[in-house]
């Protein structure tokens, strides 16, 4: 959790302390995609896992 705050006091240092409406956007699509490329990944190591104990 420090590195996202991190992160957010480094974006909102560059803008001079404003968050622009472009800014949350993207960092809300970029969390997204990073949640479910997570959730993808999770979901393949399972069916792995169940299929190398099928067989």
């Amino acid at each position: 959790m420090d590195k996202v705050l991190w992160v957010l006091q480094k974006v909102l240092d560059r803008n001079g302390g404003k968050m622009n409406g472009k800014t949350i956007v993207t960092l809300a699509v970029v969390a997204g995609v990073v949640v479910i490329g997570f959730v993808v990944f999770r979901l393949l190591m399972v069916e792995t896992i169940v299929s190398l104990t099928k067989g």
